[in-house]
């Protein structure tokens, strides 16, 4: 009978619960990791020749853009499969996705796919402004038609709830 009075009481009401008392609530986590192979066999080996040129764990000045270039090189290497893969990824999507990339040219390559399956996405990058990203990730958490994440590891990497 009072359901409006009970209404207006709450709005300003949140309910905090312990982790312990709603961990049997959650589903399990699921974490997957997945190999892509190299597509582009050249690229690949230019990669390999750099590392292979020098590039240790304690790298001098002059050779940490050596290792920038041969982790380019690697990018390059598997643009090809990875799109093949996401392609695959996207033809069996029945719930949204996080998908994480470093290099703007792989998350272009990601994008193309992700448009040519005609799904709602959003993108955030190095480029996204910051005023722009909450409004993205509220869009993806509660748009349900919004299904994919296309997230920059270096921009996303951390201080965001990405829950849908």
């Amino acid at each position: 009978q009072r359901e409006g009075e009970l209404g207006v009481l709450l709005r300003h009401v949140m309910v905090r619960r312990r982790k312990d008392e709603v961990l049997t609530q959650l589903p399990k986590k699921r974490r997957q990791r997945v190999v892509v192979p190299a597509s582009d066999v050249s690229a690949l080996k230019e990669a390999e020749q750099l590392i292979g040129s020098g590039a240790g764990p304690q790298l001098p000045a002059g050779e940490q853009d050596v290792l920038r270039e041969a982790f380019k090189r690697m990018c390059d290497a598997k643009v090809k499969s990875t799109q093949d893969y996401i392609s695959y990824l996207l033809d069996g999507l029945s719930s949204k996705c996080l998908l994480f990339a470093h290099h703007h040219v792989m998350m272009d390559a990601i994008e193309q796919v992700i448009r040519s399956k005609k799904a709602k996405f959003i993108r955030i990058d190095g480029h996204t402004s910051q005023g722009q990203r909450p409004q993205l990730i509220h869009g993806f958490q509660h748009d349900t038609d919004v299904r994919v994440a296309l997230l920059s590891i270096t921009a996303c990497s951390e201080g965001l709830n990405l829950t849908a």
